[in-house]
């Protein structure tokens, strides 16, 4: 077997592929005091500081796709959501000419998945509020009927305790918030099938 040339320049000093980033100075700034606080160089201090990043809750959450199990999963991927729809814009604004449309849609679709989550995530609670009985609020009060009679009809006294049939809500929605919300869910229910 032949032997392989060496091959002429500085020998490969790593394994891992090299990426180039463009950062601005006041990051730059930061990222040098990392580096002075962990007495090591700036690539070192780079590679770490995206290690912790990379292990952090926020990542892990962007990284989640699907919806969230539970009411709090879902609040989570809201504010994942949210979180996205703002880096997004950020990305929008600083991009190239050229890609600048492109990235404004990006952003525009991830507003509207926030929006999205956090307006089902109201309608749920707001639905169940509406079918919820409210302990705190009094009971209806309904006189009896009188009897049908040719005479002056009295005043009741006596007076019938019923609870109302449908629940009480702490706060009063209008018809046309009420008639929006059931709309909204229809057409989520409808969308799903």
């Amino acid at each position: 077997m032949r032997k392989r040339a060496p091959k002429r320049g500085r020998p490969r000093t790593g394994h891992d592929p090299m990426v180039g980033v463009r950062l601005p100075r006041k990051m730059l700034k930061k990222i040098a005091k990392v580096a002075d606080a962990l007495s090591a160089d700036r690539s070192t201090a780079i590679r770490s500081i995206l290690e912790a990043g990379l292990d952090s809750g926020m990542v892990i959450g962007l990284l989640r796709s699907g919806k969230g199990r539970g009411r709090t999963g879902e609040i989570a991927m809201a504010i994942m959501a949210q979180f996205k729809a703002s880096k997004a814009a950020e990305h929008a604004k600083r991009a190239a000419p050229a890609k600048r449309p492109q990235a404004e849609i990006k952003a525009l679709r991830a507003a509207e998945d926030a929006v999205d989550r956090l307006s089902s995530i109201g309608d749920r609670l707001a639905l169940k509020q509406a079918h919820k009985p409210s302990k705190s609020e009094p009971p209806w009060i309904e006189p009896k009927p009188p009897a049908p009679s040719v005479e002056p009809v009295p005043k009741p006294t006596n007076l019938v305790v019923r609870k109302h049939p449908r629940p009480i809500q702490k706060r009063k929605l209008s018809e046309a918030e009420v008639q929006e919300i059931v709309e909204r869910a229809i057409s989520r229910s409808e969308e799903k099938r």
